[in-house]
């Protein structure tokens, strides 16, 4: 059965908890555009004073014979990660870690700081689906890092507002290349290295503004770590409806699990009858129909009917 997805928003995050907050620099590298698909290949975090980097090994691509990204040039094969074919160490085998291991890493590179930590990324939703896709295979990670962390900051729309196209000195776009040029003048570095990109990105946001002329966003992690609880929970209420050929909508199982504990009321189905199990259920849609229900989910529907 499919369920229905998590709807995707942002919401600004208060200025007096950000501007308190530790800006952390951060960057991917990646196998291609879709995160149910592609593969984060490489890992990168700066602030003022500190940085990792991480190559990351593939688990899927490059796996039958080597691959080429012609986009950071790098070449993936047998779960190694090497230096494209041409330019300076070309082939040279670069040290990479497991993807568990890089986002533990990164995940206690933001802990270690005082305050909560503020993601700067340009095009920061690209990096942070990709890195939320990642955490959600390891939900007591995906915790530590909502604890450590109060949201993101997009210099991709920063620099649409602070440097619109339409002024007279204004860039002709907001790529990262674009913007060392506008403020260094001619630079010759090899972006798509995420390591290259994040040092790249403090000289940006540096030049571009103040940090208090900055729009940070929440990252909605807490609505994730929900949605997961929530998913597993609809999962094991379709076990049960099934065990009693009964079935309702996926966008209602989602709803009754968003809104009820039903741990108990699965965990004794099967020493009720039908009758009994479909009775207690029809009672949870009756409640559910007598108060208003604000829910994270795309496409409930306020009626329940059992079918």
């Amino acid at each position: 059965m499919k369920f229905p997805p998590l709807r995707k928003s942002v919401k600004t995050i208060p200025l007096d908890d950000y501007s308190s907050s530790k800006l952390v620099f951060f960057d991917l590298e990646t196998t291609g555009l879709g995160v149910d698909s592609e593969e984060i290949v490489q890992l990168s975090a700066e602030t003022d004073s500190e940085a990792l980097n991480f190559y990351v090994k593939p688990r899927f691509h490059g796996r039958n014979k080597p691959e080429h990204n012609s986009t950071n040039g790098l070449v993936f094969c047998n779960g190694n990660v090497y230096k494209g074919y041409s330019g300076l160490n070309a082939g040279e085998e670069l040290p990479a870690v497991n993807q568990s291991d890089a986002l533990e890493e990164f995940v206690t590179f933001c802990e270690s700081f005082e305050t909560k930590v503020t993601i700067v990324a340009h095009n920061a939703h690209f990096d942070m689906g990709f890195l939320r896709h990642a955490l959600l295979e390891d939900a007591p990670l995906l915790e530590r890092f909502a604890n450590a962390c109060i949201g993101f900051l997009d210099t991709v729309s920063a620099a649409r507002k602070l440097l619109p196209k339409s002024a007279p000195d204004g860039p002709k776009n907001h790529k990262l290349s674009t913007l060392l040029e506008h403020f260094l003048g001619s630079v010759q570095v090899e972006l798509h290295d995420s390591a290259v990109d994040v040092s790249s990105l403090r000289v940006i946001f540096r030049d571009m503004g103040k940090k208090s002329d900055y729009q940070p966003y929440t990252f909605f992690l807490s609505d994730y770590l929900r949605y997961k609880a929530v998913y597993s929970n609809a999962k094991e209420l379709d076990r049960a409806f099934t065990h009693y050929q009964l079935t309702l909508r996926p966008n209602q199982f989602m709803q009754l699990a968003s809104e009820f504990d039903l741990q108990n009321l699965v965990a004794l189905a099967k020493n009720m009858s039908k009758q009994e199990f479909a009775d207690e259920v029809r009672s949870k849609c009756d409640l559910l129909l007598e108060k208003t229900v604000v829910s994270i989910f795309v496409g409930i529907n306020s009626g329940l009917p059992l079918q």
